[in-house]
C-alpha cells in the first residue's frame, strides 16, 4: 500500500509508513501501477465507419454489387471497433452493427420484393 503522504510503497499489514511514520489509511482502490488506462478512441475509424453506414442506407440507389462492398465495409468497421478497448469505440460499434442488421435485413426484404 502507498503512503497518503510522502506517496512511499509499504507492507500491506503495515500501519505507519516505513518512511515517514505517517498512519498508513486501507484504501479499497487499486495500486496506482494497477490503474488502467483507456486507449484513446480511435476517431478516424469511428467517422470513417458513420460515412460507410450513411451510404449503406442509400443501399438500393448504389445498385446491389456496390451495396455488398458498402455492406461488409460496415460490418468491419463494426467489428474493428467493438473489439477496441476504447468504451466510446465499443459503444459506436455495436451502433453500427445494429444499423447494419437492419440495413442488412432490408435489403434482404427488398431483394425478395423486386426478384
Amino acid at each position: 500500500m502507498y503512503c497518503s503522504k510522502c506517496g512511499s510503497n509499504n507492507d500491506n499489514d503495515n500501519r505507519f509508513c516505513s518512511k515517514c511514520g505517517a498512519e498508513l489509511i486501507q484504501s479499497s482502490l487499486p495500486e496506482p501501477s494497477s490503474y488502467e488506462h483507456e486507449s484513446p478512441a480511435p476517431v478516424p475509424l469511428i467517422v470513417t465507419s458513420w460515412i460507410v453506414v450513411a451510404i449503406s442506407l442509400f443501399n438500393s440507389i448504389l445498385g446491389m454489387a456496390l451495396g455488398i462492398i458498402v455492406g461488409f465495409a460496415v460490418l468491419l468497421c463494426s467489428i474493428l471497433l467493438i473489439v477496441n478497448k476504447n468504451k466510446t469505440a465499443k459503444t459506436n460499434g455495436i451502433i453500427i452493427l445494429i444499423f447494419w442488421i437492419i440495413t442488412f435485413i432490408i435489403g434482404l426484404v427488398q431483394s425478395q420484393l423486386y426478384y
